[in-house]
């Protein structure tokens, strides 16, 4: 019912733009104004999903959704309403809907056994879908008969059955060992697990260049209503309804699917979706169009479902609110370009020219996805089972002591040198997305056997986070590495750093430096 909300928001902000204006730009906007949020605030709300209750964040940002759809019924009613005023408010929209988002579904494994995720996430899809079915028709015949204001009255409704739902969960919140992040560094950390974990780049960087393609459904959805087919707006609410219900017959036949699709399904998905946008430009009746947007929903929907089960089964628990995040604002980011890009292409030449357009740069993106593939083989984000004996300390260190710097010294013989070195390049990969700055490795010059693996961590409480974020595939192959190029026995120095100027000696304080008495030559 929530998605049913969202998406009659949408009809009816789409269908009131086309009153207010005829730039097909300004229409376009709409699916823009909608999806922005997620490029801008996904990863905050990643964060915070990550970093505070889950059930309480979807509470806050649920009832700030109806708000929003609250004042869009009030300017609404009372004639107020502009084009900038209209994509505002939607602005407002997306920006609780981002909020909410990974929040909800990276919930959802706390509430299936990890052998039901893929299912459970391809449900949630579903459940979008049928929404979508129905929504956009829905939306349509409300607009139709008493105009948008009622639409916009709907889906404050709506809402509320999921913020009851949210009230009545008896979520039994994990009991954390370290304080959360702070939200900025939250944001840090997550986007540095992206950024080196190779096959998160490279479903994420897929998403983003097949939305920007694939974006021309939803953002000119309202034109092909209005100047190809010549219809109002229930006609564009049915359209969206065959789209809708050929993204659910898509979800659940995604296995016979991906079956038929062959060994790239994805990117053999994306490639049939941009035929059938191609096709859709010559469709002049609603009769030709239906065909078309139900094999176009199904297809579409399960590429892009695929990719989002790949982030949310390959991320480990400790960053999955941000790695879904961060896949969300890149989709959304892809829709809300293309969308904008698609109605200037409308404006500068013709709906069908932008269309076909869309189609061939779809079809130019399924071949540099099949090149993106090879990095797409995702660890295995299980956590390490060991429990990590706590660090030798003598200093009174608090959460906020830093930074902490870590020397792990190797001792290689000199025949397996290369191979050492091989192996470290994909240890450095482990420590840099676990949260870990400044790696190095280092090769004693009098002792050739002897190497040095160098890096820090911001605070005390960031390097003890670091530890317990280990998969065990990455714990095994840390152990491997300590196995096969050494004794097996790894020889740990944790040094607090103290720069120049950093300490204020006080006798109070518990991590206090020593005074320099002079300048050693």
């Amino acid at each position: 019912m929530s998605n049913l909300a969202l998406l009659i928001t949408g009809v009816g902000a789409a269908w009131a733009m086309t009153l207010l204006t005829d730039s097909a730009e300004k229409v376009a906007l709409v699916q823009s104004a909608l999806m922005l949020p997620f490029l801008f605030f996904a990863m905050p709300a990643g964060a915070i999903a990550d970093s505070y209750d889950r059930r309480k964040v979807a509470i806050v940002a649920m009832a700030g959704a109806a708000l929003a759809n609250l004042l869009l019924l009030a300017v609404a009613w009372f004639g107020l309403l502009t084009p900038w005023l209209l994509l505002g408010l939607c602005f407002l929209v997306g920006i609780f809907n981002t909020t909410f988002t990974p929040s909800w579904q990276s919930s959802v494994s706390e509430q299936v056994p990890g052998e039901d995720l893929p299912r459970a996430v391809a449900l949630n899809a579903i459940s979008f879908n049928i929404a979508r079915s129905f929504g956009p028709a829905v939306g349509g015949a409300i607009i139709a008969v008493t105009g948008a204001a009622a639409a916009f009255a709907a889906s404050v409704l709506l809402y509320v059955p999921m913020l009851a739902a949210f009230w009545r969960w008896k979520r039994l919140p994990e009991k954390p060992r370290l304080p959360p992040e702070r939200v900025w560094c939250a944001i840090l950390s997550g986007v540095q697990y992206i950024g080196h974990s190779g096959p998160m780049r490279a479903v994420i960087l897929r998403s983003f260049l097949y939305c920007v393609g694939a974006s021309s459904i939803a953002g000119l959805m309202p034109l092909v209503s209005k100047i190809q087919l010549g219809g109002g707006p229930l006609t564009f609410g049915i359209l969206l309804a065959f789209y809708g219900g050929g993204a659910v017959l898509g979800g659940v036949f995604m296995r016979q699917l991906r079956s038929v699709l062959g060994s790239a399904p994805t990117e053999t998905g994306v490639a049939i979706t941009a035929v059938g946008i191609i096709a859709l430009s010559y469709a002049h009746s609603l009769w030709m169009a239906a065909p078309l947007l139900i094999a176009i929903g199904a297809i579409w929907t399960q590429a892009l479902t695929t990719l989002n089960v790949a982030v949310q089964t390959g991320a480990p628990r400790w960053v999955s609110g941000r790695a879904l995040a961060g896949f969300q604002a890149t989709a959304a980011g892809g829709f809300a370009l293309g969308s904008w890009m698609w109605g200037y292409v409308v404006e500068q030449t013709s709906l069908q020219t932008a269309l076909i357009a869309s189609g061939v740069v779809l079809i130019g993106f399924s071949f540099v996805g099949r090149f993106l593939r090879s990095a797409e083989d995702i660890p295995d984000p299980t956590a390490a089972s060991h429990d990590l004996a706590e660090p030798d300390t003598e200093l009174a260190l608090t959460g906020r002591s830093g930074p902490i710097v870590i020397e792990i010294e190797h001792l290689v013989p000199e025949a397996d040198a290369r191979g050492f070195y091989d192996a470290m390049l994909e240890i450095r990969r482990i420590r840099r997305r676990n949260g870990a700055s400044g790696w190095s490795l280092a090769r004693d010059i009098a002792n050739a056997g002897r190497w040095v693996e160098r890096f820090h961590c911001p605070t005390w409480h960031d390097y003890l986070r670091h530890r317990t974020r280990l998969t065990a595939e990455e714990f095994s192959a840390l152990k491997i590495v300590a196995d096969r190029y050494g004794d097996g026995e790894l020889r740990i120095t944790r040094l607090l750093e103290r720069p120049v100027g950093s300490v204020r000696w006080r006798e109070e304080t518990p991590d206090r430096g020593e005074v320099p008495t002079g300048i050693l030559p």
